[in-house]
């Protein structure tokens, strides 16, 4: 069976000023290249595949995941417009009192309690 082809760099990305905020909210307690890995994955095509963790979210949503963070956008022709970033934990995960020894559910607690 032939394997999907990437289509190539043809896609614009385009963050809101929610995305914006959120981006230099997580960026300035992180590590993580987040913008850089949104830009990468998505220019090469908003389809949905399994290697890029990229999916339908129903009523024309998308989503993509990078890392434990979940990225919304939509697309217009050859624009993907990126509206949110959300935490991939669920509440359950993030309530008070769950052991984080990590300190990774902190940060997505701060950034639930900021947006």
């Amino acid at each position: 069976q032939p394997r999907a082809q990437d289509p190539g760099r043809e896609f614009t990305v385009v963050f809101t000023a929610q995305a914006e905020a959120q981006l230099a909210w997580i960026a300035a307690r992180s590590a993580l290249p987040l913008r850089q890995r949104i830009v990468q994955t998505l220019m090469l095509g908003p389809q949905p595949h399994p290697y890029r963790r990229i999916k339908r979210d129903g009523n024309g949503a998308m989503r993509l995941a990078v890392q434990d963070w979940r990225i919304a956008f939509q697309v217009t022709g050859h624009s993907i417009e990126i509206g949110r970033i959300s935490s991939g934990y669920r509440k359950a995960q993030l309530a008070a009192g769950v052991p984080d020894p990590d300190g990774v559910f902190a940060l997505h607690r701060e950034f639930s309690t900021a947006f």
